[in-house]
């Protein structure tokens, strides 16, 4: 759709400065009826960026990261079958998710943290030699690292316990962080961790200055995950295998919320009920009604949801129109 709209902004029909998307919503939540939007500003002016808008009640929020404030947004996609066995970003990705659905501010830590990281190779690159500008980018590097690996240890934490205390349809991940960071904070204090980890850097800028990037620091951190019913690691269990996995993550992520912010996420499951049996998919839909969440599934086969019919609403979509049964 942005792609439609700067083609159009590029032309003769670029006559109105508001061209582009908007979408709005109405949340009731405990506090109260709010409404926010997202929308894609255009600038009449060719040479000036898009401007990507987002409101709540009317007024402008600074970043996407306010609106987990008062919203926190769950998703599972076909594209993320194979998300545990994928590159280890995107098992860091899912992880500081759940952290941020819980905590706002650790994605301002992980924007902290990249930025520092980014200015950091771009003086190395230039070959800039600034020891004070340095020192003051490995140290915000090291005390937001140090920050978000603590937060991605406790959460770990909170995932295999709320597993482990509802045995049920669904199996366990055992799950551990990897990388030189996790190992820091394994045997010293924070604050120890926190000057290592700074010294380190300062250690490896000649190399870092030839290979790009830092070559130590979070970024780098790998989830491992264990099927603990099976005893093997993610990347030898079977797609099926793995999607149910991941709604276990889910689940046990939803408990957890549950418990930490007296309120459960939104939900959407596309084709999430693929893969699943037909006991899986009831304690599934048992699952979601005691934690009372509001879930948007999509399926092709209708019969897979026969079980919740007077529970849920049906739409079809036809035609390109989403049409209530």
């Amino acid at each position: 759709l942005s792609d439609l709209i700067r083609k159009d902004s590029s032309s003769s029909q670029r006559e109105d400065a508001s061209l582009g998307w908007i979408i709005s919503a109405h949340l009731t939540l405990p506090r109260g009826v709010c409404q926010i939007g997202t929308a894609l500003a255009l600038s009449q002016r060719e040479e000036e960026a898009e401007k990507r808008v987002i409101r709540m009640d009317g007024n402008d929020l600074s970043s996407q990261s306010e609106l987990e404030k008062i919203l926190s947004v769950l998703w599972m996609t076909p594209a993320m079958d194979r998300l545990l066995s994928d590159g280890p970003s995107q098992r860091r990705k899912l992880l500081d998710k759940f952290i941020s659905s819980l905590d706002p501010d650790h994605s301002k830590r992980l924007y902290r943290y990249e930025y520092a990281m980014r200015e950091r190779s771009r003086l190395l690159k230039e070959g800039r030699n600034d020891p004070l500008w340095f020192a003051t980018l490995e140290e915000k590097m090291a005390l937001e690292g140090i920050a978000l690996t603590a937060s991605r240890e406790e959460m770990l934490e909170l995932l295999i316990s709320s597993m482990n205390s509802h045995l049920g349809s669904f199996p366990r991940a055992h799950l551990t962080l990897k990388g030189e960071v996790e190992e820091l904070l394994k045997r010293h204090s924070a604050l120890e961790a926190e000057e290592i980890f700074k010294q380190r850097l300062k250690e490896l800028r000649p190399h870092d200055r030839v290979s790009g990037g830092a070559s130590m620091g979070p970024h780098l951190s790998d989830l491992e995950v264990i099927h603990v019913e099976k005893n093997i690691p993610i990347p030898l269990c079977s797609t099926g295998e793995q999607k149910v996995l991941l709604v276990s993550l889910i689940l046990a992520h939803l408990r957890i919320h549950a418990l930490r912010r007296k309120e459960t996420p939104l939900l959407l499951l596309d084709e999430g009920l693929v893969h699943l049996d037909t006991i899986r998919r009831q304690a599934l839909f048992e699952e979601l009604e005691n934690l009372n969440v509001q879930t948007f599934l999509t399926g092709t086969d209708t019969a897979a949801f026969e079980s919740v019919q007077g529970k849920a609403q049906f739409f079809d979509v036809q035609a390109g129109e989403v049409i209530r049964r």
